[in-house]
């Protein structure tokens, strides 16, 4: 999965065209777009807010120099105006720069944002940068970390970062390492001022029964790192893997569940979450029907269990959860579908919807679609997960739009 979008990523990113800068609002039934992204932009990671209710994301291409961007999204000043876009940084590739911005970004208590990109093909392995923000308005970028194309680093971050708070830094790639199937990582910030940030690999995958290329950024609980990787030597239905600190040295993996690629699931993707019980909810892009699955894992003396919450269909309801989910305060699950739904984007794959999943009162989880992509200007493709604020939920497409780079919108529950 992840190569596939890596390959479509290639020709968007080398595509010589003017990136169009175009601020609209256009409401659809059940969705708003909220701002159409220029031509070849691409966004494929998710939305960040602040205290003020901004959004702050990445396109993977486009841009000044046409190797992707972050943008800033403010909310209208007043009722029916427009939402408005900053471009806070275009990255301009080559050997002094970065390359094509994958996953969502993370504030530290400074206000500065970090974030990966994935690289570009056949030049960079993708890195780890810094925005700071500046009294003028301007935002500076700082490089901390550029992956190496050798066996004793990681390559292809194609996720976003968590931030634990000691400034450290944490994200996965989804090759490199001694097998080349996938590290989870560390970035320790420097001990004085102007310093290097020190890279640890707490983690390096083999792709026998540990995993491989993992997908989704980690989540902590409890000091510890959790997430999936898609990809399992024993049966190739993926993992979800729990990794604990040591003193020195690498951290010690434990796997808490290996799907079997059939009805359990195949390839968990995106990000997991958890609730107060301890319980995890996720998703895989494929199994189940054939469309994959939201599941829930639950610990359960010294094992853990597995539920299949709902079988994708491939049809109106979507096809390929590849974000995972979120979680609201009452237990309602919300994602998107890469795939599927009634629109006709990429072939016969469909645009993608965005889907709910209620709680059961004795029975099963009941999933609705809250809206289905046509592909035009309202979207289509949406491989990030969704962000929850104030009641709705915000995500951006792929493709769509006004200049068919994508949309940032909004949905109401």
């Amino acid at each position: 999965m992840n190569r596939i979008t890596r390959s479509a990523r290639k020709s968007s990113l080398f595509a010589v065209i003017i990136l169009m800068t175009i601020i609209c609002t256009q409401a659809f039934a059940g969705e708003k777009v909220i701002h159409s992204f220029g031509v070849n932009s691409g966004p494929q990671g998710g939305l960040t807010a602040d205290a003020n209710g901004n959004l702050y994301g990445t396109a993977s291409g486009g841009g000044k120099y046409q190797h992707g961007y972050v943008f800033e999204l403010s909310p209208p000043v007043a009722r029916g105006k427009p939402w408005t876009e900053k471009v806070l940084y275009n990255f301009k590739g080559g050997s002094g720069d970065l390359s094509a911005p994958m996953g969502a970004l993370v504030f530290d208590t400074n206000g500065n944002l970090y974030g990966t990109t994935g690289g570009a093909p056949n030049a960079d392995p993708g890195g780890v940068f810094e925005l700071q923000p500046s009294s003028s308005g301007r935002w500076k970028e700082a490089i901390l970390h550029i992956f190496q194309s050798t066996k004793s680093d990681g390559w292809f971050p194609e996720t976003g970062l968590i931030i634990d708070s000691s400034g450290n830094l944490y994200g996965t790639t989804f090759e490199g390492g001694a097998s080349e199937v996938g590290v989870v990582f560390q970035l320790v910030p420097p001990a004085s001022k102007g310093g290097a940030w020190t890279e640890n690999l707490l983690y390096q995958f083999t792709g026998a029964a540990d995993g491989g290329y993992p997908s989704g950024q980690p989540v902590f609980s409890g000091g510890e790192l959790y997430g999936g990787a898609g990809w399992n030597g024993k049966n190739f239905g993926g993992l979800i893997y729990e990794l604990t600190p040591s003193k020195t040295g690498p951290w010690t993996e434990n796997v808490l569940y290996t799907f079997s690629g059939g009805s359990d699931g195949e390839g968990p993707g995106g990000q997991l979450v958890q609730d107060t019980q301890g319980n995890f909810y996720g998703a895989t892009v494929l199994g189940g029907l054939g469309y994959g699955v939201v599941f829930e894992l639950s610990p359960s003396g010294s094992g853990w269990n597995e539920s299949v919450l709902y079988n994708f269909t491939g049809g109106s309801d979507g096809n390929q959860p590849r974000a995972g989910v979120i979680r609201d305060g009452t237990g309602v699950l919300y994602g998107t579908t890469l795939a599927g739904g009634t629109g006709s984007c990429s072939g016969d794959l469909g645009c993608g919807s965005v889907f709910k999943l209620s709680p059961p009162s004795g029975g099963n989880w009941t999933e609705t679609t809250l809206y289905d992509f046509t592909g035009g200007r309202d979207g289509g493709n949406s491989y990030t997960p969704l962000l929850l604020l104030k009641g709705l939920l915000f995500g951006t497409t792929y493709v769509g739009g006004s200049s068919g780079g994508g949309v940032a919108f909004q949905v109401k529950p």
